[in-house]
């Protein structure tokens, strides 16, 4: 089996993760910054453990109710967390996190790039683009030496 779906599941985090930091650093200019980290982490907990209860041993919690949108960074928060749990027992850690990181500056330069969450726009150009371009070659070689990587397994589906 390959571990192509284990990569792209560790790009995807990597996305969740810039999204979550940009929406909690938006909760926490309305509310303080322990504040909406704390309520972040409290939703996570939340997710988590339903998802323990449906699939595990779990027990439910529950949390207070703010702005819809800034619930947002607990439910990122979460798929991380679950994200990394699947995918470093088998690509590894240094695939599992160059996969998140990847997705990381994905994400992060198209939130620049728009001004989305009201962070100043920084328009991608070609040293971004060339950065980008270098960490996919990057990600290539790092998964290829290390896991079961098959280009054409992308193409054959």
């Amino acid at each position: 089996m390959s571990n192509i779906p284990f990569v792209l599941l560790a790009i995807l985090g990597g996305c969740m993760f810039a999204l979550q930091a940009t929406v909690n650093g938006a909760f926490g200019k309305r509310i303080g910054i322990y504040e909406s980290s704390l309520v972040s982490v409290l939703i996570s907990v939340v997710i988590l453990l339903l998802v323990v209860l449906l699939f595990g041993k779990g027990s439910l919690s529950s949390v207070s109710e703010v702005p819809k949108w800034h619930l947002l960074g607990g439910v990122l928060g979460a798929f991380i967390v679950i994200t990394m749990v699947v995918t470093v027992p088998r690509v590894g850690a240094a695939s599992a996190v160059f996969g998140v990181m990847f997705g990381q500056v994905i994400i992060s330069i198209l939130i620049d790039n728009f001004g989305f969450f009201d962070v100043p726009v920084i328009k991608i150009d070609a040293f971004r683009f060339t950065g980008v371009l270098f960490m996919l070659i990057g990600l290539v070689l790092i998964f290829k030496g290390h896991i079961n990587f098959n280009l054409s397994d992308i193409f054959n589906r």
